[in-house]
């Protein structure tokens, strides 16, 4: 019984982390490609300023 629980405690851990890595891919690459681009158009701006 013990070794079956842990199974199962492991399928779950595994399932949470893929869930996580690809809301994290999702919700985080995304946004960060484009907040990267705006980051890198005002560091240029903000050279051509100086």
């Amino acid at each position: 019984m013990g070794h079956g629980r842990l199974a199962a405690l492991q399928a779950c851990f595994l399932g949470l982390l893929g869930l996580l890595s690809l809301l994290s891919l999702l919700g985080l690459g995304f946004p960060a490609r484009s907040s990267g681009g705006n980051q890198n158009e005002k560091n240029n701006r903000g050279r051509a300023n100086e």
